[in-house]
């Protein structure tokens, strides 16, 4: 017997504002936790234009497992996508606009508050275990067992990223990544199963 997944498609008004919110909670504990506060977190760091240069050169680093698993194992990683699938078929600006979001949100939360606060490892474990939404659902493929050590990786990279080069390299990192994945499922897979 199949199993099937009791995943239901989020609104994409609610997650577009669930990343907002989650971004405004992660500058509101930066602020209240953190020395020396949000400022010198924002501005530390190399130069804008490096940092975004890394951080587009991190995503292209992140994406590139992803595309070699799809094309290796294609139909295991299709199988894993009913998650993902609703929110890839929205127009790319809304797929932009979401890995902005995401990027923003989650690297202020991460990296900018709790990798300050915890280090590295822990930020990192923390973030992995906040993707299990996709990794720990049902059907367990090969795809999303394998995603828990990928988002454990990508966190790694994510917090060298933010540590060494800049919060704002990471964020770009992030958004980048996110917004190839989504792309790259809507081309491969969304248009196939609509």
């Amino acid at each position: 017997m199949k199993e099937r997944n009791s995943y239901q498609e989020v609104p994409l008004k609610l997650l577009v504002i669930l990343q907002i919110l989650m971004t405004f909670i992660a500058l509101l504990l930066i602020y209240i936790f953190l020395e020396p506060g949000l400022s010198q977190i924002i501005l530390s760091g190399r130069i804008m234009r490096i940092q975004l240069v890394y951080g587009l050169l991190a995503g292209i680093i992140l994406i590139a497992p992803v595309i070699f698993y799809a094309y290796k194992w294609p139909k295991d990683l299709a199988q894993s996508l009913d998650i993902l699938l609703p929110v890839c078929r929205k127009p790319l600006y809304v797929l932009a606009i979401i890995s902005f979001l995401a990027g923003l949100g989650e690297e202020f939360l991460f990296r900018a508050f709790l990798q300050e606060l915890l280090g590295l490892w822990p930020a990192s474990l923390l973030f992995m275990l906040a993707h299990a939404g996709f990794w720990a659902a049902k059907p367990h493929t090969k795809t999303r067992v394998l995603f828990a050590p990928f988002s454990l990786g990508a966190a790694l990279l994510l917090g060298i990223l933010y540590s060494q080069i800049g919060l704002m390299a990471a964020i770009t990192a992030h958004a980048f990544y996110d917004y190839l994945a989504f792309w790259f499922i809507k081309e491969k897979f969304a248009s196939k199963r609509a």
